[in-house]
Formats: C-alpha cells, sequence, structure tokens
C-alpha cells in the first residue's frame, strides 16, 4: 500500500473579497474602501459579496506609483 499525497497547484484568484485585498496589497479596509468610494477602484457584487477582480486591484495599484 502506497501513501502518496497529491498536492493541488495553487489556483491564481480572479478576484479579492475586501479582507483578502487588503492581505494581497499590503492596505488597510478605509484605504481599499475610500477607493472604492472615489471610484478609483471598481467592484463587483456577487450576491452580498462584494469583489474586487484581481487585474483591477494590480491596475489601481500600479496608478499609485510614485513618479
Amino acid at each position: 500500500m502506497s501513501s502518496e499525497i497529491q498536492t493541488v497547484p495553487p489556483v491564481e484568484r480572479l478576484a479579492y473579497q475586501i479582507p483578502d485585498a487588503c492581505v494581497a496589497s499590503g492596505l488597510g479596509r478605509s484605504t481599499i474602501y475610500n477607493a472604492i468610494t472615489a471610484r478609483e477602484l471598481a467592484v463587483l457584487k456577487v450576491g452580498k459579496r462584494t469583489l474586487i477582480e484581481a487585474a483591477e486591484l494590480k491596475r489601481w495599484l500600479a496608478t499609485k506609483r510614485a513618479a
């Protein structure tokens, strides 16, 4: 009997919930929510969940680069 452990490769996330977007970006909730309120960061609503697409989070962060 062989006891092989199968590992599943990590899946690239397509979208983040707000707490996950905070972890992924290293920013706080208020910063994320302020960007959403200012319409700098677009969100999706799926049921009651607010999601930020990974590409959108990357795009928004790129606009914050220091000149």
